[in-house]
């Protein structure tokens, strides 16, 4: 488990049972591993989806259970020359990530000081020819040997970049992180929440995930009182003041 501080937040990530005091604290278990069951009832639960890929067994296996098209998409990246690396500078990645934003036209930028509330990051990228193509980066819970897919951004909307080529080597990213992983003695990768929907727009996403022959799972995210008042009261604010600003 880890846990994710912020000035009047906490989220804790994969525990395994729940704290009575949270009654009184402003707290999201993310991921929650235990037995929903016994969680007290005033917390509120959210079931949703997510996707695992079991490190313990050979990279072969996990590979070979990948799908086609995107075992033959590594081997292409791997073909024109994409390497993989470490990134050790914080920086290098908000800045990437920020980039990616901007273009994408999504309001998710991230700074140096929020990437450092997940604690350990493994911070990885693929390149091609000196230029980075896409970046990733993995939250380590070194006490229970998991690791969680955080974020992920590459240059897919830059037009002078092939795309092609981003896609192979967004992929070999994907590959040789969790090769890293397991390296490390990771047992667990988890990619992150999925949309079973297939008429949902985030479907793509999932997809993509999917495609790494990874196993779906049930995912609860749980809300103690205090979260679920707090943000009832700012959900009600922020449509109040969107009133007053209309009017």
């Amino acid at each position: 488990m880890f846990a994710v501080k912020s000035k009047f937040h906490q989220s804790l990530w994969f525990a395994q049972k729940v704290s009575v005091w949270d009654l009184f604290r402003i707290v999201t278990y993310v991921a929650y591993k235990g037995d929903v069951k016994s969680v007290p009832f005033y917390f509120k639960k959210h079931k949703g989806n997510s996707c695992e890929t079991d490190l313990t067994q050979e990279m072969e296996a996990i590979f070979n259970a990948m799908r086609r098209d995107t075992r033959k998409r590594i081997r292409r990246a791997e073909k024109e020359g994409c390497t993989v690396e470490i990134v050790e500078d914080l920086g290098e990645y908000v800045d990437f990530h920020n980039s990616f934003c901007q273009k994408k036209g999504l309001d998710l930028f991230m700074s140096s000081e929020k990437l450092q509330r997940y604690g350990k990051l493994l911070i990885t990228k693929s390149m091609h020819n000196g230029v980075v193509l896409s970046m990733l980066a993995t939250v380590l819970d070194e006490q229970d040997r998991l690791a969680v897919s955080l974020l992920s951004a590459s240059r897919r909307f830059e037009s002078e970049i092939d795309r092609n080529m981003i896609g192979w080597g967004n992929r070999l990213l994907r590959i040789k992180t969790l090769e890293l992983l397991k390296q490390r003695g990771f047992s667990k990768y988890d990619w992150g929440g999925v949309c079973m929907d297939e008429n949902d727009p985030r479907y793509s996403i999932t997809d993509f995930k999917l495609s790494f022959g990874g196993v779906v799972i049930d995912s609860w995210i749980l809300e103690s009182p205090a979260y679920v008042i707090c943000s009832k009261l700012r959900s009600f604010a922020r449509r109040l003041f969107g009133r007053s600003h209309a009017e």
